[in-house]
């Protein structure tokens, strides 16, 4: 409304000047004629303006909602958001028929058919039957660079016609060749340019209203008209303007200025009166303007061309975002580097030339050491630090030809080629592996982004895509059991010992349910009296096939596969039952130690079946201490602080397990109700004699009392430790120097053991 307001006085002074004019050109007796006349190219002008108004107000909007939405930016699903919310139906179709594989919210809104309706139909059934055909053929006739497809017609599913510019580019999709196609309406646009060209020839006040550039050639004095929006657009100031046509020429880009001269000159040479086209123009300040170009040609009665009326609007942004969503399709957002169908297609390529030209080439796969301690202790968003860092090293770190790719999370592969022999990727490696060992400084600390790197050889390790990348794969797995912060080449032998691993995984899987578990038990030892304080509950696997299976060799995976947490709540439940049977035998109330992983610990009826398990195994919550390592609760701190309060409101021991081996300090141990920490046994198995070691667990043990936690240290191996543990003030002991760990019939002969042993002391003193 403020808009109309300001243009009414505007408007009533061109409607007098105009019916003064067509006054005096007519006869009185014409008056209703001339007013007529006027109204009709008022009206039109009218029209054109408020249109004009709207559609900048909508391609503003539009614009800030494509700004926003690319700012949100969440990990990982990006490509799928930038389609999804783009305001102009964008169709994704197989190029065999046509037919639709995907289409977005905009071509559902603007076309009434629902996406189901969509995926039956092939693209050219929206144009009416007799273009069709012409449509389809233009299709198949795509070259490879070809995307503007100009001006055709469609129907909507009432009936509607619509005119719309086609653009397309190729694509992948679900591993298919396909084409995505933009289907911009410009049937308004296009029905204001006709009246436009029909009604006014020289555009007046219409001009300095609309928000595209404006142009008028005449050709016989070569003279060109530019209105204030194309001043505006393309940043120059009127006197800095040539009147001249060929001045103008040398504004278009230098690759696209014999290209628009020889369409331009065809039109007015040819019987065409529409001109269409779409190039780049320089703008003053030397940035590149992406502009849409439509033209009317006015010719005499004998057909001689006159002027060239043109219109030209700026698709800067549409431009962009279309470089944008082509860009996601075979690009990682946060690096920047190829993605792994991109990788892919460049392997192709590097195999065909390898096998020409008779040389070797390789391919490296790599992922991060201990990333998953970042994000857990750090945050996601320092997590991307560390990977954008990583991908800087790499390529850094390599040739130009080279091809470094992220395939998603923390993997890498990088493609080298022209090597003359096969052990020449190994410099290679060695060069990524220092540079990813020079420290980052992150949120005050030092951390090494180390990586383990697995290598595959063309054409000794594989002649083909697939083949190179699994055995790089393989190879890469092997690197990280070697030590991590290494590198290994494939061989047949790391490809049986992979098997190996995939049956060992297949075997866990029904190790549950075949109850090939066992619970070992490990005492603690109370320094100051020697008795055992309670015990920690440590499940072993007794496999049919691969015999007595230690967990270090088998909790990782069950970890990675989700495995752990069914595994941690039958710990759980046989420790209690356990603990139930020991005390129905005679012996003392006795506290069992159970571990909690980080996928347990996510787990949101953690708590409910722990109560549920006490409360049939009829025993207290201080029968249970549950011991967390810190990453386990800095993978989600919240929920974390949540469940761990929730269990200490119902009486259970919580401990901190390895701590020290994280990013350990006063603010976590202050935040979660934790009752002791436990010392880990790396710290433990250096002292007395390391005084790196003795200063560490010197410190742990008085900040820990200073909070009024209790000290478990582990790994207790030898007597100076146990005694130096004991003058430094730490409360209990665990490790091999009383016990190892021991099954349920041992462990219950230890106990009578130490009470009968405390029974004597006491009678004799």
């Amino acid at each position: 409304m403020k808009f109309l307001q300001t243009i009414e006085p505007i408007l009533k002074s061109v409607w007098g000047f105009l019916r003064t004019i067509a006054q005096r050109l007519l006869p009185s007796t014409a008056d209703d004629f001339a007013a007529m006349i006027i109204a009709g190219v008022a009206g039109a002008a009218l029209a054109w303006l408020i249109a004009q108004f709207f559609y900048f107000r909508r391609g503003r909007a539009r614009t800030a909602e494509g700004v926003i939405a690319e700012k949100a930016g969440l990990s990982g699903a990006q490509y799928r958001l930038l389609f999804d919310h783009n305001p102009i139906p964008t169709f994704v179709c197989e190029t065999r028929r046509w037919g639709c594989l995907e289409v977005n919210e905009a071509a559902v809104n603007g076309y009434g058919y629902s996406r189901k309706e969509f995926l039956k139909i092939r693209f050219t059934d929206l144009s009416p039957a007799e273009e069709m055909e012409r449509l389809s053929t233009t299709l198949v006739n795509l070259s490879a660079s070809a995307n503007d497809l100009g001006v055709w017609r469609h129907r909507k599913k009432d009936g509607t016609p619509i005119e719309i510019e086609l653009v397309t580019f190729r694509a992948q999709f679900a591993w298919r060749q396909a084409r995505v196609l933009i289907a911009r309406d410009v049937s308004s646009r296009r029905k204001l340019e006709d009246v436009l060209w029909k009604g006014v020839e020289r555009f007046g006040l219409v001009s300095k209203a609309t928000n595209d550039a404006l142009l008028e050639w005449d050709l016989a004095t070569d003279q060109v008209w530019r209105n204030d929006s194309y001043q505006r657009l393309f940043g120059y100031r009127s006197d800095e303007l040539k009147p001249k046509m060929e001045s103008w020429f040398e504004h278009i880009h230098a690759d696209d200025r014999l290209r628009v001269q020889q369409r331009l000159l065809g039109v007015i040479n040819s019987s065409q009166n529409v001109w269409n086209d779409e190039f780049r123009l320089m703008r003053h300040d030397q940035t590149i303007a992406h502009v849409h170009a439509r033209g009317f040609v006015n010719r005499d009665d004998a057909g001689s061309a006159l002027k060239m009326l043109g219109v030209l609007q700026d698709i800067t942004a549409r431009k962009e975002s279309e470089e944008r969503t082509r860009f996601l399709a075979d690009h990682d957002e946060l690096t920047g580097l190829p993605n792994r169908s991109l990788f892919k297609q460049s392997l192709a390529q590097a195999v065909q030339r390898a096998e020409r030209g008779g040389k070797f080439l390789s391919v490296l796969f790599l992922d991060l050491d201990r990333f998953k301690n970042i994000n857990d202790s750090l945050g996601h968003e320092t997590g991307d630090q560390v990977l954008r860092a990583v991908a800087e090293r790499l390529t850094g770190s390599v040739r130009q030809v080279d091809v470094v790719a992220r395939f998603g999370g923390d993997e890498f592969a990088v493609l080298v080629e022209g090597l003359t022999a096969e052990d020449q990727a190994g410099a290679v490696a060695r060069k990524i592996v220092d540079a990813l060992a020079k420290p980052l400084v992150l949120a005050g600390r030092q951390y090494r982004p180390g990586a383990s790197i697995g290598i595959s050889t063309y054409p000794s390790d594989g002649r083909d895509v697939l083949s190179l990348q699994k055995n790089a794969d393989i190879a890469m797995y092997r690197a990280k059991e070697e030590g991590r912060g290494t590198f290994q080449f494939y061989s047949e032998q790391l490809n049986t010992h992979s098997i190996q691993r995939l049956e060992f995984e297949s075997n866990l899987n029904g190790a549950l349910n075949n109850k090939e578990f066992v619970l070992y038990y490990q005492p603690k030892i109370e320094l100051a009296s020697g008795r055992i304080a309670g015990v920690e509950a440590l499940i072993r696997w007794v496999s049919p096939q691969f015999g007595f299976v230690p967990p270090a060799d088998f909790i990782a995976i069950a970890e990675e596969t989700g495995l752990i947490v069914p595994m941690g709540r039958w710990v759980v439940q046989t420790a209690c039952v356990q603990n139930r049977a020991w005390q129905k035998g005679g012996l003392p109330p006795l506290r069992i130690a159970v571990n909690m992983s980080a996928r347990q610990m996510a787990d949101k009826g953690l708590v409910e079946f722990i109560v549920d398990t006490m409360t049939h195994t009829g025993l207290t919550a201080e029968s249970l201490e549950l011991e967390i390592t810190e990453s386990a609760v800095m993978s989600n701190q919240d929920h974390a602080e949540k469940v761990l309060n929730q269990l200490k409101a119902l009486g259970f021991h919580l401990t901190m397990d390895d701590f020290g081996t994280g990013y350990s300090s006063l603010a976590y141990l202050k935040r979660f109700p934790f009752d002791s920490v436990k010392i880990d046994q790396s710290f433990v198995r250096g002292i007395p004699a390391s005084r790196d070691d003795c200063a560490i667990v010197e410190a742990i043990i008085a900040m820990a009392h200073s909070l009024e936690l209790k000290v478990v240290a582990e790994g207790v191996e030898t007597q100076e430790q146990s005694e130096f543990l004991r003058e430094l003030g730490c409360d209990q002991i665990q490790g091999y120097l009383f016990s190892k760990p021991i099954p349920s019939a041992e462990i219950v002969g230890l106990l009578y053991k130490t009470m009968t042993r405390s029974a004597a002391a006491q009678e004799g003193s």
